[in-house]
């Protein structure tokens, strides 16, 4: 199960290997409070990717009040998706960065099976269902139980 941590220094990301044009979209449940106090809300981001490396995605928790109660926030992972928009083949993972508290540094947990996708494919995490390759025709090319 996919989270990150109540504070401002995780991110959802998705890594590359290679240069390319991939986009990508993810959802995901805020739980807040503590106790009989609790609250869920939901939230999503998109974007493109055209370089290697990793690239966050806007997920994290930043300028957040405090919750009823003194409890924590926890974003959970509900879907994602990257699709590869380019001709060539493209390197795939989805994970979470976590910057160190001394701020020298970060550190990529990678949670998805790093996948190869060719042009036209998209890697997918549903919750409950793990994670899914899609061919060009959007028929499920693979399939993994990392849920």
């Amino acid at each position: 199960m996919p989270v990150l941590a109540p504070n401002a220094s995780e991110y959802f990301a998705f890594s590359l290997a290679n240069a390319g044009n991939c986009t990508w979209v993810l959802s995901f449940e805020q739980h807040r409070g503590a106790g009989d106090l609790h609250l869920v809300t939901w939230g999503c981001a998109q974007g493109t990717a055209t370089s290697s490396g990793l690239h966050p995605t806007f997920s994290r928790f930043a300028g957040l009040t405090p919750p009823p109660g003194g409890g924590q926030y926890t974003r959970e992972l509900q879907f994602a998706s990257c699709h590869n928009n380019g001709t060539g083949d493209q390197v795939v993972s989805l994970g979470k960065i976590a910057v160190v508290t001394s701020g020298t540094g970060s550190a990529y947990y990678q949670f998805s099976p790093q996948v190869t996708l060719h042009s036209q494919e998209t890697l997918t995490y549903v919750k409950g269902a793990g994670f899914t390759v899609f061919d060009s025709s959007g028929l499920p090319k693979s399939s993994s139980s990392h849920s």
